[in-house]
C-alpha cells in the first residue's frame, strides 16, 4: 500500500499555477509561464477578474482561461478536487510575482520543499523598491549561511504553494467564500496543519535561499471594493467556522493574525534544526541589529583608545628627545656664530649633549 501511494504521487504532474489577472497584465503572466510550456508537468489556470477575457485566448493542454471570479477568495473556490487532483502541488500567487524560470529557480526550490515535506510553502519575497509594501514573507534581514528554510508561523495569501491533497482537504472542509476580502485563511492555516498532520512533516516553510521578486502592481487591490472592515469581517467568519468544526479549544487552532511577527525556527540545507528564537517583530529586529552595530563600533573605539594610551609614553619620549636635540643644536649654532667655533666641533658638542 505504501509503495502504491508513492507511485501515485510521482505519476502526478508537478504543479498547477493558479493566478488571477486582468486584460492589461495577462501577457506578462503568459510570457513567464511559457518558460515552462514545453514541460507538460505544469499547467496555468489564469482567471480574469474583469467581466470578460480577451477573445483571442483559447484553452490548450497547458493553459486554461476562466473569468468572473472577482476576488481571490472566490477564485480559490474554483480550485476544486477535479481541477487540482492531477497535480502534486497547486501554487496560487499574485500576478505581479516573477515566477518564470529566467527569474526563479523553481526546480531547485521544489527539490528542497519535497525533501522537508512541507504542506504549505513559499519562497521569500523580494521587493524591487524600498518604497513598496513589506509583506509578511518579505525577507529583510541578512541570512546566516546555514539558514536555508524558515519554519514559518504565517504564510500570506500573496504566494502559497499547497500539497494538493492538503489543499483538497482545506477547500472541502475549511474554505468559505468571504465577500470582498481574502483575509482569514493565512491567519490560521499553519496552525491547522500542525494539528492535521496527514499531509506532511512541516506545516509551513519559507525558503530563505530562493526568492521570488514582487513587482507590487496593486492592480487587483485597486480594482476591488476591498476595505479593512471587510477583512476584519472575513476573519470573524473564519473564527466562527473553526469553532463549529471543533478546531478551537483543546486543539488550539487560533484564528488570530499577528502581522509583523515571524517564527525564528530555521533548518539547514539537509532539513536539520539549527536554532529557535522567541518571536519578535521586524522593528525589534532592526533595533537589535542597530544596537549590535553600535556595540561593535564602541568595541573598536575602545581598542583604539587602549592602543593609543599604550603608545602615548613612547610618542612623548620621542617628541621630547627631538625637542631636546633641537634646543641643543640651536644653542651651539648661536655659540659657534659668536665664538667662531669650527663646524665639526659644534656637531660633536650637540651629539654629546643629546646623549646626556
Amino acid at each position: 500500500m505504501g509503495l502504491q501511494k508513492k507511485l501515485d504521487k510521482y505519476s502526478k504532474k508537478i504543479c498547477l499555477f493558479a493566478i488571477t489577472t486582468s486584460r492589461f497584465r495577462y501577457q506578462d503572466v503568459l510570457q513567464q509561464f511559457y518558460q515552462y510550456r514545453n514541460d507538460t508537468d505544469f499547467h496555468l489556470l489564469l482567471n480574469f477578474y474583469d467581466n470578460d477575457m480577451p477573445p483571442e485566448l483559447s484553452n490548450s493542454s497547458t493553459t486554461t482561461f476562466i473569468h468572473g471570479f472577482t476576488t481571490k477568495s472566490s477564485f480559490w473556490g474554483a480550485l476544486t478536487r477535479n481541477v487540482v487532483q492531477d497535480y502534486e502541488y497547486v501554487w496560487y500567487m499574485d500576478e505581479d510575482m516573477m515566477f518564470g524560470l529566467n527569474f526563479f529557480p523553481f526546480f531547485q526550490y521544489l527539490h528542497h520543499i519535497r525533501a522537508i515535506k512541507a504542506v504549505i510553502s513559499t519562497p521569500k519575497i523580494i521587493r524591487v523598491s524600498e518604497e513598496h509594501n513589506r509583506h509578511q514573507g518579505t525577507w529583510m534581514k541578512e541570512d546566516l549561511g546555514q539558514e536555508f528554510i524558515q519554519v514559518a508561523e504565517k504564510i500570506e495569501v500573496d504566494s502559497f504553494m499547497f500539497v494538493t491533497d492538503a489543499w483538497i482537504y482545506f477547500r472541502e472542509n475549511i474554505w468559505i467564500d468571504t465577500p470582498n476580502s481574502c483575509w482569514g485563511p493565512d491567519c490560521f492555516w499553519c496552525k491547522l496543519f500542525n494539528v492535521v498532520t496527514d499531509f506532511g512533516d512541516i506545516a509551513c516553510a519559507r525558503s530563505l535561499q530562493y526568492g521570488i521578486v514582487h513587482l507590487n502592481w496593486k492592480s487587483l487591490t485597486g480594482s476591488s471594493t476591498f476595505s479593512k472592515d471587510d477583512g476584519i469581517a472575513a476573519i470573524e467568519m473564519y473564527k466562527e467556522h473553526m469553532k463549529e468544526l471543533g478546531f478551537v479549544g483543546d486543539q488550539k487552532v487560533e484564528v488570530k493574525c499577528k502581522f509583523g511577527e515571524n517564527s525564528e525556527t530555521f533548518l539547514d540545507i539537509d532539513g536539520n534544526l539549527i536554532r529557535t528564537h522567541h518571536e519578535y517583530s521586524y522593528e525589534v529586529r532592526v533595533i537589535i541589529l542597530e544596537s549590535i552595530k553600535k556595540i561593535r563600533s564602541f568595541r573598536f573605539f575602545k581598542r583604539f583608545m587602549v592602543l593609543a594610551l599604550l603608545c602615548l609614553p613612547l610618542c612623548i619620549f620621542s617628541v621630547r628627545k627631538k625637542l631636546h636635540r633641537l634646543r641643543c643644536k640651536c644653542y651651539f649654532d648661536n655659540r659657534a656664530q659668536y665664538e667662531k667655533l669650527p663646524e665639526n666641533e659644534v656637531e660633536e658638542q650637540v651629539h654629546l649633549r643629546t646623549e646626556k
